[in-house]
């Protein structure tokens, strides 16, 4: 038995090293000369050329320019060290998550914070980097930092999207599903409490704009998002729009995206003049016919929201 599981161990560490040396290969694909990435070169990327931490740090550094990619990579590594010698080459779900759980939120203290979520925290609090940092996370940075350290060691976990959340899946070789609660120290929640909290709509269960397992690919339009907002928050309006441009062609059904799109756009068709102005407005009034059409939620418009945050 303990030969097995030595065999094991060694194997992981194999696929750990080999899986890294690719993915720090794709980052090429990524970046420019100076280091700031080429977000329209995110759809050039295959599944199996994704790193999640690697784009989503990389994205970063249009908020933080002295931003040291390799320091931050190298901190997940080490939790994947972790968690791998917590599971010892076990392949039960069960036992993997927990490995996940009791490294990322008892023995390291990363704790979702409620207040950067809603918005009342200043500083690019919603970003990895400051994840790793502060230890004190949103619904996209803790899931985002989860599938990190699964993406090394090979777990099957996946992204969820929910009107102004995200959650995970465990998409067990049995086919179960078992979702995890990043944000509340890796619980699971059955679907229908997704569902209800966050008002999803049955239309949108159709299309799949919602509740829908997402690849990592698809999962990149979150990121690219998310960089989105910064851009628009720091007004670089045009920036942003670029950036969601890229985040539909990622994933199509991304409700939220074309939501932001037609935001955004709609601001330019203002800032702008003459035939950039027009372009812009055709944009936004596009991508606003797309968001109702797959029933994008507004998270204040959510039970969740309306229970949490009623003052």
């Amino acid at each position: 038995m303990k030969k097995e599981n030595s065999g094991r161990r060694v194997f992981a560490l194999i696929i750990f090293v080999l899986l890294g040396a690719t993915l720090v290969a794709a980052h090429t694909v990524l970046v420019r000369r100076e280091g700031v990435p080429y977000v329209d070169r995110l759809l050039s990327l295959r599944e199996d050329q994704i790193s999640l931490d690697l784009v989503a740090l990389s994205l970063s550094k249009g908020s933080f320019p002295n931003l040291k990619i390799r320091a931050y990579r190298q901190k997940i590594d080490g939790l994947a060290r972790e968690v791998q010698s917590l599971a010892g080459g076990s392949e039960n779900p069960e036992a993997r998550i927990n490995a996940l759980n009791a490294v990322l939120f008892q023995r390291e203290g990363y704790t979702y914070d409620p207040d950067v979520s809603a918005g009342k925290k200043k500083g690019n609090p919603a970003h990895l980097n400051t994840l790793l940092d502060t230890k004190r996370g949103t619904c996209l940075t803790l899931p985002l930092l989860y599938m990190s350290v699964a993406q090394r060691l090979r777990y099957p976990i996946r992204p969820v999207m929910v009107p102004g959340h995200c959650f995970l899946r465990y998409l067990a070789p049995d086919s179960r599903v078992i979702n995890i609660e990043a944000t509340a120290r890796g619980e699971s929640y059955p679907d229908d409490f997704y569902i209800h909290a966050l008002s999803v709509e049955e239309k949108s269960l159709k299309i799949g704009s919602y509740m829908r397992t997402l690849s990592y690919r698809e999962y990149l339009a979150v990121i690219v998002d998310d960089s989105a907002t910064a851009f628009n928050e720091n007004g670089a309006v045009g920036r942003a729009v670029d950036y969601e441009k890229t985040a539909v062609q990622l994933d199509p059904l991304c409700a939220g995206c074309y939501r932001r799109l037609n935001s955004y756009s709609g601001m330019m068709s203002i800032i702008d003049h003459g035939p950039a102005a027009l372009e812009a407005y055709s944009l936004a009034s596009e991508s606003g016919k797309k968001y109702i059409e797959l029933g994008y939620v507004d998270l204040e418009d959510t039970s969740y929201w309306k229970l949490r945050w009623k003052t």
